[in-house]
């Protein structure tokens, strides 16, 4: 195979030189007056353009399972080029689709239908992904989807209470996801953090619980999908590393990815309500580090693409680590963005962080905090609300409480940040304790003079030259008698 057609939904675009990645569009597709780009980094002209980060970002990030995807659609190799060649090349993100050239002419004409499904074969399915996340096979015969990312997943189409596996060229509708194994009701708790995110007026995906058998899933609405007249239309996507040409391995800013600056820029330069796309990412950045969701990376945003429209698309994968945070301080967790000059939300939690990240996003600082201010006083409030509408076997679970509990008494330590008075005290050792008082210097003398007094600032700690110092006490008991936490759900 020395290429890969690619198509936009039912029209032929182009072609992938398999040997050196470069695509070039297709003449007759130039000329269509309805039309899509690859990606913004593929305008609509001749000429060659390479995009290896690209097809790598449809993927799953995971080496085990291409593999495993390789064997068993008896792909060449498990390069991206010759997976996508695969069925998995079928239905992909966006309205993207890809086949051999040489079968590229009949792929329209394909057979193509759905594979209905029972909920007992799903629910073998999600304990298999559940407990192996390399078990990364579609469901049903054809098992022809292509997700990226990290965590094993699945695409099927919706109808009404049924679920099946679409072959041929019909499209999926809803994404689902099983929990993690080490990580009590993750399911849950990434609905509770979505279905909160659009309470509170984000842009995000709808998703639900469902339930197959004794096994659990997060469901997610596609919002590349479209139902029009019965038909499931595809609309083009793509994340921010594609945008960016930045291959799936260097997602998050630390290892060299993309950070707010060059979010801001793209959102400049492509969108066509870019000062919109630029408030709806700023504010999703304060709800991720308000509720410490740790993978808000650039992955985990896309850009949707549609005859020529850009914006930015519905948030996903958004899930605090707040109810898991038991053997680390979540003052010590880290967001996926810089805020401020660090990914610590130690550092994080300041006002003048949120002053420089406005600066980078070229916002004003002043609307930033309002902001800020506003979405961390009502964070709570819908957090409760999704929690008492989840069905009573999803409510119970341990990680729901401690969700609640830990998102309300961050966001009221958080609102201390953006307003005068009692001092913000991050979290330690799992717990939130809120110092209403000043800080307190150090009080040991040092030498002859009393005069002549030490004067450090303590706050979260002794002074560590000084810890028996009067100041240095009254913060150690300060540690011993904690305000009262709040009342449990």
């Amino acid at each position: 195979m020395s290429s890969l057609a690619v198509y936009m939904n039912e029209q032929f675009a182009g072609r992938v030189d398999t040997a050196t990645l470069m695509f070039r569009y297709e003449p007759s597709y130039l000329q269509q007056i309805h039309k899509t780009p690859l990606s913004v980094r593929v305008p609509l002209t001749g000429g060659a353009h390479n995009v290896e980060a690209w097809l790598d970002g449809l993927l799953p990030d995971s080496d085990t399972v291409r593999r495993r995807w390789s064997e068993r659609h008896g792909a060449r190799s498990a390069r991206p080029v010759d997976l996508l060649a695969s069925p998995v090349g079928l239905d992909c993100a966006g309205a993207v689709r890809f086949c051999s050239l040489e079968h590229a002419e009949s792929l329209p004409e394909r057979p193509s239908g759905i594979e209905w499904l029972t909920d007992d074969e799903i629910e073998h399915w999600i304990k298999q992904a559940r407990l192996d996340w390399s078990h990364w096979d579609g469901l049903g015969k054809h098992g022809q989807v292509s997700l990226g990312g990290a965590q094993a997943k699945c695409a099927l189409r919706r109808s009404g209470h049924r679920w099946g596996a679409p072959f041929g060229n019909a499209a999926t509708t809803h994404i689902l996801k099983p929990g993690l194994e080490d990580l009590e009701a993750a399911e849950v708790v990434e609905h509770i953090c979505m279905a909160a995110a659009r309470a509170v007026g984000l842009d995000a995906a709808d998703t639900s619980v469902e339930h197959f058998g004794d096994e659990r899933v997060i469901v997610v609405e596609r919002f590349d999908r479209m139902v029009r007249d019965g038909r499931v239309l595809r609309l083009h996507q793509e994340d921010l590393c594609q945008a960016l040409g930045v291959k799936p391995d260097l997602k998050y800013q630390a290892d060299g990815g993309p950070g707010p600056v060059e979010v801001a820029e793209l959102l400049r330069r492509e969108s066509v309500a870019p000062q919109k796309d630029l408030l709806k990412f700023c504010d999703a950045l304060i709800y991720s580090w308000a509720i410490a969701a740790p993978d808000a990376h650039a992955k985990n945003y896309s850009l949707t693409l549609h005859e020529g429209r850009v914006r930015l698309a519905p948030l996903y994968d958004i899930a605090s680590f707040l109810p898991y945070s038991q053997q680390t301080p979540a003052w010590k967790l880290r967001t996926a963005m810089r805020v401020g000059r660090d990914y610590t939300l130690r550092k994080a939690d300041r006002v003048e962080a949120w002053r420089r990240t406005a600066e980078s996003l070229g916002l004003g600082s002043e609307e930033v905090l309002a902001r800020s201010a506003d979405l961390v006083r009502r964070i709570p409030e819908a957090v409760a609300a999704v929690i008492e509408a989840l069905d009573r076997r999803d409510r119970a679970e341990a990680a729901v409480a401690l969700l609640a509990r830990r998102v309300s008494a961050r966001c009221r330590e958080l609102g201390r940040i953006f307003s005068p008075g009692p001092v913000y005290r991050p979290w330690q050792n799992g717990s939130v304790t809120a110092v209403a008082r000043a800080s307190v210097p150090c009080e040991q003398t040092l030498g002859a003079s009393d005069d002549a007094r030490c004067g450090r600032r303590l706050l979260m700690k002794p002074c560590p030259l000084h810890p028996d110092s009067p100041g240095s006490r009254s913060v150690q008991q300060s540690d011993k008698n904690p305000p009262e936490s709040p009342s449990k759900l």
